[in-house]
Formats: structure tokens, C-alpha cells, sequence
């Protein structure tokens, strides 16, 4: 099971070939890592699937399952009647029920060839199925699939040749995109840069699918935003939804439990309130960019505290930033983060600021920046000091 976050792909694919094991795998979600889940599959011959958002997973499992229970057939080849020119690669192990598929390329047209797949059965060749062709496939969309599947197994100047050839996108090639616009709609001024944030696929890392709420409250959002964990927080126009992750339900073994979150860190509220701020967004719109946060009851506390000494529920979050990089005991001090919250600081009322940091170093103060383990010195400390005006 993986987040779909992959990286040295190639070596764990290595040990899994390695290690004797066949690996059935299965693809849950609209963004799943493909390539790497099916080169992992024929590695070890085994065999892959995908389901998708709003797919019965049941079925997939149950279909996998009598893929697991089959006795693959080996060193699959097709037979196309003629010698081809090319031919794609054939999975390294067929299982009954599947489809396979595979292009080849022929020096001159043949009148209805018959195309057998042939594999391996005990030493002995066996035909698994036939057919025959002869309809055309107009326009080029044929050969322009077939061009990226060889492109997946070709070398370097090959591949370039054939994405160049066939006018594919890919690794080699660049894809530059023209929009002419009319006359009248042309800039006559210099342009503006504009920093936008990149957005990730509905579904990438296990994510769950983009779903849009009817009473979702857009008002509240000074710049769009991505519901997301406390680990990164990305502007966008859309809202994940992790209760329903792909439509698929959960399994209660594999839910991970309220005990074994860790509430997010003071340095990492610092950082999604300095992002919001740095990317454009208001500080109205802090307490909606961060309610998802999962917070230490001692910050929810500070937060509500903060707002009865006279800051609004946005200013809360500004200050807690401020006070975080600007602490007297183990603060961040850091000069990018105090450059951004500045400009917001400016012209608040004294004594509100003043009250704020000395409720945060009260309640807070006994705390670590990245973690909130207490020793039993600081949990006395925080005790004699809760009651403090």
C-alpha cells in the first residue's frame, strides 16, 4: 500500500524481482502511479488492475484473486501471419480472462491476416485465442498509440525519433501551447508577473477525489485554497474531501486512529499562516485557511483566549505566527517569515498585541517549536502558570 508518493522505483522493483515473490497489484483512485504498478507486476509475474473512483473494489479483489489462484501461462508471442518490422512487448505472464494487447507494424498491407496468441503449457506451444482484421482505423489515432507504447521501451534517440515522428508528448519532447487572441482583446501594456502555485491531480497521493460542496461557504476564502494534511498547504479552487476517498470504504484495521495523530506542530501553523499571507491572502481569511489544521487543545485554548482579549478569529492566527518566529525562548527568528507577517502587524492596537504574546508565552511558552512533549518540570511549570492573569 502506498500513498502513490513513489521514488527509487526501480530498485524496489529490483528486490521484488529478486525476492522470488509474484506481486498482484491493484490501483485504487484516479491518479495512481500506472507505470510503475504495472512494470512491478510483470517484473515479479504477477499481474496488475485499476479501479476506478465510483468501481466496485470488491470486484477488482475478487478478479485478482483468481488471477492469484490461475496457473499463468509463460513466454506469451503472437503470431501475426507475416513478419513484422516491430512489435510491442507482451506481458511476462497471461492469465485466463484477461486482454491483452499488442501493436505491430508490417511492411505492406495484408489481406485479412489470422492473428493467434500463442503461449507456453508444460514445454509444449499452445494457442490461448485467435482472431482476424482487416477493418482500418481512420485517421492516425492507431499508430499514435502504438508510437507511445514503443516509446516506453525504446532507447533514447529511438524514443525521441518516434514522440518527434508522431507529435507525442513525453519526456523528450516540449509542448509549447500558441493562443492568438483578437485584436481588439491584445495587452497594450507591459505585462505583470504573477506567482501562481502549482496544483496537483484529483486523486494524486492517494488524495481522494475533487468533490464540491453545495454549502461550502466560498465568502470566507480571501484566496482559494487546498484542503489538505498540516504537512503543505497549496492554493487552489477546490476542496478535498477525506471522508470519502474515492467512494471506496476503509477498512477498519487500516483506519488510522485519533491517538496515533500527532497534532500539528507550532512550526508548522507558523508556516501555513506566513504561505497564506506570502501567496496573496488576507488575514480574514487565516481562520478558513487553517481550520484544518489538526491542532493541540492548548492552541485551540490560546486561540479562543486570544480572541476574547479583543483579536479576531484571523488576527488569532497572525499573532501565534508572530509570537512563534518572534519568542524570546527557542523562537524561529527567521527573516523571510518576520518580512512577511510585518506589513499585517503594522497599525494594530498596542495593548491587544502586547496581552496576545504574553497569553501565548504563558500557555505555549513551555513548549518545543516542532514537537509537544513535556518534561515533568515544564508540565509544573505550566501548571503554576495556567493560573496567571
Amino acid at each position: 500500500m502506498t500513498d502513490g508518493e513513489i521514488w527509487q522505483a526501480q530498485e524496489m522493483i529490483a528486490a521484488a524481482r529478486a525476492s522470488g515473490h509474484r506481486v498482484f497489484a491493484i490501483g485504487v483512485g484516479s491518479s495512481p502511479a500506472e507505470g510503475v504498478l504495472r512494470t512491478l507486476a510483470e517484473a515479479t509475474g504477477g499481474a496488475c488492475e485499476f479501479a476506478t473512483p465510483g468501481e466496485a473494489l470488491e470486484a477488482a479483489a475478487s478478479r485478482m484473486l483468481v488471477r492469484i489462484r490461475q496457473q499463468p501461462w509463460r513466454d506469451a508471442r503472437i503470431d501475426w501471419g507475416c513478419e513484422p518490422l516491430w512489435q510491442t512487448a507482451l506481458p511476462t505472464s497471461v492469465f485466463g480472462g484477461d486482454t491483452v494487447i499488442a501493436f505491430a507494424g508490417m511492411s505492406a498491407r495484408h489481406g485479412a491476416p489470422t492473428v493467434r496468441l500463442l503461449a507456453l503449457d508444460r514445454r509444449a506451444q499452445t494457442e490461448l485465442a485467435r482472431g482476424e482484421a482487416d477493418t482500418p482505423c481512420p485517421g492516425d489515432t492507431l499508430p499514435r498509440i502504438a508510437a507511445a507504447r514503443r516509446i516506453a521501451t525504446a532507447d533514447e534517440g529511438a524514443a525521441l525519433e518516434l514522440a518527434v515522428a508522431y507529435q507525442l508528448m513525453s519526456k523528450h519532447t516540449n509542448c509549447i501551447l500558441v493562443h492568438e487572441r483578437a485584436e481588439a482583446d491584445k495587452a497594450t501594456e507591459a505585462a505583470e508577473l504573477h506567482r501562481a502555485s502549482s496544483m496537483l491531480a484529483a486523486g494524486w497521493g492517494a488524495t481522494s477525489t475533487v468533490m464540491e460542496s453545495a454549502s461550502m461557504d466560498y465568502s470566507a476564502l480571501s484566496t482559494p485554497s487546498v484542503w489538505r494534511t498540516a504537512r503543505r498547504s497549496v492554493s487552489s479552487d477546490i476542496r478535498f474531501s477525506m471522508a470519502s476517498v474515492d467512494d471506496f470504504e476503509i477498512p477498519a484495521f487500516l483506519r488510522k486512529q485519533d491517538a496515533d495523530h500527532e497534532p500539528v506542530s507550532l512550526d508548522a501553523i507558523a508556516h501555513a499562516v506566513t504561505e497564506h499571507l506570502g501567496h496573496g491572502g488576507l488575514v480574514q481569511g487565516l481562520a478558513s485557511h487553517c481550520e484544518t489544521l489538526d491542532l493541540h487543545p492548548e492552541v485551540r485554548l490560546a486561540l479562543e483566549q486570544a480572541v476574547h482579549l479583543g483579536a479576531s478569529d484571523g488576527l488569532a492566527w497572525l499573532l501565534l505566527a508572530h509570537w512563534v518566529n518572534a519568542r524570546t525562548n527557542g523562537g524561529r527568528a527567521d527573516p523571510s517569515m518576520a518580512t512577511t507577517l510585518r506589513p499585517h502587524l503594522d497599525g494594530l492596537d498596542g495593548s491587544v498585541l502586547e496581552r496576545c504574546m504574553k497569553l501565548f508565552d504563558r500557555t505555549l511558552g513551555c513548549y518545543a517549536l516542532d514537537g509537544w512533549g513535556l518534561s515533568r518540570t515544564q508540565r509544573l511549570r505550566q501548571a503554576l502558570t495556567r493560573a496567571l492573569p
